[in-house]
């Protein structure tokens, strides 16, 4: 595996943030100016498959607990580009930031995960649950296990959710647990194929392979058509020792249902919604 590196920036950490969550019942404190600017940020390509490259940006604080790789939910693109020495987004800026500001600054290592240069376009739900993902991640598990020395999440928001459950069945050498965001257990036929194989989406994948740290997060007015939270219940059969959350409240949906200003992507309690995670990891 070959690796290239772009922009480093490090800065000094002089403070640590405590940051209540949902799960102690106090709402999380906004992270200080300093926690921000003591982020080191960091565009790596490695090489995985053969003629594939895999970006990602590599979010580091100064004293870090645990590591993270982040799978976006759509088609998984952010479009990360190194330009004039800096970090250029393409997609995705406001979510970026928010992992950044609101999850990374609790003592995370955050792998914020870009679409393989053989998917420019994105990835479908289909290539999410083959084999060439599932050996794009290990990789980048590899990566982390190498650098960071630190135990390794996978975190999945929507269709991301699928590449949470590849991986996590498929891959769990090295991985110490994994965190499902509004799942995928419902599919349409539009989804192509994986509306045959998979009707159910992450549901008819085998669940009970799994054998580590795992954690459902959804909110109870998640509107989206293939995360309905009247199917979590069925998460939690699969997988007997995982946790479940249900999350309320927020602001009043401004985009489709399955859009990023709706209950599917916690819309006005974002950083509640990282704080929750956060806690969890950090507390296995």
């Amino acid at each position: 595996m070959k690796v290239l590196k772009y922009k480093i920036s490090i800065c000094v950490l002089t403070s640590i943030i405590l940051i209540a969550t949902f799960l102690t019942g106090s709402a999380p404190a906004s992270p200080s100016k300093k926690a921000v600017e003591a982020l080191s940020t960091e565009l790596i390509e490695i090489k995985t498959r053969p003629g594939v490259r895999q970006k990602f940006v590599l979010i580091k604080p100064l004293h870090p607990v645990a590591s993270v790789i982040f799978f976006r939910g759509g088609t998984g693109l952010f479009k990360f580009k190194n330009r004039s020495g800096k970090i250029k987004i393409g997609q995705g800026k406001k979510l970026f930031e928010m992992l950044k500001n609101d999850f990374a600054t609790q003592g995370v290592v955050v792998a914020v995960i870009d679409a393989p240069s053989d998917k420019p376009k994105g990835i479908n739900p289909s290539f999410r649950m083959s084999k060439e993902h599932a050996q794009d991640v290990k990789d980048i598990v590899s990566y982390l296990i190498d650098t960071t020395k630190l135990p390794i999440w996978l975190f999945g928001h929507s269709f991301g959710t699928i590449s949470v459950a590849q991986v996590g069945i498929h891959a769990q050498v090295g991985i110490d647990g994994l965190v499902f965001a509004s799942p995928v257990t419902q599919t349409i036929k539009t989804w192509g194929k994986i509306f045959n194989s998979n009707p159910n989406g992450i549901i008819d994948m085998d669940l009970d392979k799994i054998r580590v740290h795992t954690f459902f997060v959804y909110h109870k007015d998640d509107k989206c058509i293939g995360t309905p939270p009247s199917n979590i219940p069925r998460l939690k059969e699969a997988v007997k020792n995982s946790k479940i959350l249900e999350l309320t409240g927020g602001k009043t949906q401004k985009s489709k249902p399955c859009g990023p200003l709706a209950a599917h992507s916690f819309f006005g309690i974002e950083k509640q919604f990282f704080s929750t995670i956060a806690e969890f990891i950090k507390s296995q």
